[in-house]
């Protein structure tokens, strides 16, 4: 590209000087930049407020909405008030411990299952790793206690012993099954279970 030389510029500037419509076109230029710089702080300020108003406006409606929907809300919330009183009722007191061991033997009883040794066992850990929820009567810590039991049985009357133990009001786990045969009786098995309890402290 060619560089225009010092006359060739003057000659240019002299005839723009002579053409209205060219000075118009440089001065509405110059104008427009110079209202570009000078407007830009308030460009950039109305561009926040436009932002703004957008989150307020999407603001509005999630309230305008909750709103409407708050005796929904009210009534989920009345309905898990109470869902809650009826779970926190299923979880026994860590002292129940013989009353949940004779719901077991009833269990056990009812399956036809012979319970040949029944204790809960000393689980430290389990403390460890407790629940801190807010009841009733202020914080209360849920936990697992383990109950180990021994049995002899046949693998129906198991079975039976099993879906009573998994449908019980209490939360009942079990934990882990082994299963020998009875050297006494071939038809019968021993079976040695681990079931876990959820309890409230105290």
């Amino acid at each position: 590209m060619k560089t225009p030389s010092n006359e060739e510029l003057f000659q240019f500037f002299r005839n723009i000087k002579n053409n209205p419509k060219a000075i118009i076109g440089i001065a509405v230029c110059l104008f427009f930049l110079d209202a570009v710089f000078l407007l830009r702080g308030q460009l950039s300020q109305i561009g926040r407020s436009i932002v703004e108003a957008r989150k307020l406006k999407t603001e509005y409606q999630t309230a305008s909405t909750d709103i409407k929907f708050a005796p929904t809300y009210e009534k989920r919330l009345e309905d898990l008030s109470v869902e809650q009183a009826v779970l926190e009722s299923q979880i026994p007191s860590e002292g129940s411990m013989p009353a949940l061991l004779e719901a077991i033997s009833k269990f056990a009883d009812v399956s036809s299952v012979k319970i040949l040794r029944i204790s809960p066992v000393s689980d430290p850990q389990a403390l460890l790793k407790a629940l801190t929820v807010k009841g009733k009567n202020g914080e209360e810590r849920i936990f697992r206690q383990k109950i180990s039991l021994t049995a002899r049985s046949g693998f129906h009357q198991l079975g039976r012993f099993v879906a009573l133990l998994e449908n019980a009001p209490q939360f009942f786990d079990i934990r882990s099954v082994e299963i020998r045969t009875d050297e006494q009786d071939f038809v019968r098995q021993i079976i040695t279970m681990i079931v876990e309890v959820v309890v409230r402290k105290g």
